[in-house]
């Protein structure tokens, strides 16, 4: 019988900020060209492009107009693309925009599939998480994407980006208020066919997470990277996790979304979370079965691959993936940003219950740099249950676990 877990929000009553998913479905009409990995990039750069130029007062001069600097945008606290593109601290957040850069509160979650090529009728899916009151501006979204569709996106041919047909927008995970056990189903919000988007509740609520938590063992848990990873822990890039690198950056991206997008900055014991977590080990690499043999090589003075392309080194249960991007926005425009990260899985043991959730809400906002593109997305893994020995336990005579999808 699994326990009940205490969630890290201590006495807070409710989630620390509503968090909503969406399922955004495009229907090609001509060719798509589209990277084989991190196509987050893609999604997520094309579509700051075309909600600039829809939102900026500066038209047509708006590609080279900055929303802040030394001529900041007078309407700026009021724009809708520099309130989610590039926000700007609030009073009394000074302390916390120091130390960390102000998140996004919105998420792309692309395929993780290898195909590059989608012809006409192929359908192209992915989800989008919104954070806090970003949830008040999916009409935007929706909206730039219908634009999208008629400019197109990936990469040219013959002169021309593919264009596609904005097909429709779903809430794969609405929850009846007065029917919380009835089955889930999707709920339309936006269809090509009649053009209406339909104010449809798609909030991810806190018993949903709890239950989820409950659900997986207080003591043990097999987390796997999905999609490069940026961590760094006392300025030192992090490439194998151990368990409090992870909940630590979780509890700081939690609360800055919070604190800019929510209700505020939450009461939680932040240094006693740490000390916590760095009592939870890190037992064992497990073979990712996301990228095969690779070649091992030491890092060298390599250029970086251009949008969204990577390289693949490491072994072990972690794989460093080589990724990066070249800006094409007002003073930026040519600089490479480096997007490279780890990719892979471990295996966590000791007390762990009071994480969980936090873990939980990672799965949707992910973790680290450029969680907006798509990078650091992860998934929990249900191991078998073990008693728990405390933290001299001898892990050499345990079986090795047995994982099932979680959730």
């Amino acid at each position: 019988m699994t326990q009940d877990v205490t969630p890290p929000f201590y006495n807070v009553p409710m989630m620390p900020f509503s968090i909503a998913q969406y399922r955004f479905e495009l229907d090609p009409v001509e060719e798509i060209l589209l990277p084989a990995q991190n196509k987050g990039i893609i999604l997520r750069g094309a579509f700051g492009k075309v909600f600039k130029e829809a939102c900026c007062p500066h038209w047509p001069d708006w590609r080279n107009r900055e929303c802040a600097g030394p001529d900041p945008c007078p309407i700026r606290e009021r724009c809708a693309y520099a309130i989610i593109f590039e926000p700007s601290p609030t009073p009394g957040s000074d302390r916390l925009s120091l130390n960390q850069d102000i998140p996004r509160p919105f998420v792309f979650k692309p395929p993780l599939e290898e195909k590059t090529n989608y012809g006409a009728g192929e359908h192209i899916g992915f989800d989008l998480i919104l954070a806090g009151k970003a949830r008040e501006y999916l009409p935007y979204f929706i909206v730039a994407f219908r634009e999208l569709g008629e400019q197109g996106i990936g990469t040219k041919r013959n002169g021309r980006r593919g264009r596609f047909r904005f097909f429709s927008v779903t809430a794969p995970n609405v929850i009846s208020e007065s029917a919380p056990q009835a089955e889930t189903k999707q709920s339309v919000v936006y269809s090509h066919s009649d053009n209406l988007v339909r104010n449809i509740p798609a909030k991810i609520t806190l018993q949903e997470i709890t239950e989820r938590a409950n659900a997986l063992d207080p003591y043990r848990v097999t987390i796997r990277f999905l999609t490069p990873t940026i961590l760094k822990h006392e300025n030192q890039v992090i490439r194998e996790p151990e368990f409090h690198h992870i909940v630590k950056r979780l509890r700081d991206r939690i609360n800055a979304l919070a604190t800019f997008y929510g209700d505020g900055p939450l009461p939680w014991d932040f240094k006693g979370m740490g000390e916590r977590a760095e009592k939870v080990k890190r037992i064992q690499n497990v073979p990712s079965p996301l990228v095969g043999e690779v070649e091992v090589r030491e890092p060298q003075n390599t250029p970086l691959p251009s949008g969204g392309e990577a390289r693949v080194r490491g072994k072990s249960g972690f794989h460093w993936i080589e990724a990066g991007r070249r800006s094409t926005k007002g003073w930026k425009k040519g600089i490479t940003h480096d997007l490279s990260g780890f990719i892979g899985e471990a295996t966590y043991e000791g007390d762990i219950r009071e994480f969980l959730p936090l873990l939980i809400l990672g799965e949707y906002l992910h973790v680290g740099k450029s969680a907006a593109f798509g990078l650091g997305r992860y998934e929990l893994i249900k191991c078998s249950p073990l008693p728990f020995m405390g933290e001299d336990m001898d892990h050499k005579n345990y079986p090795s676990p047995l994982w099932e999808r979680a959730g």
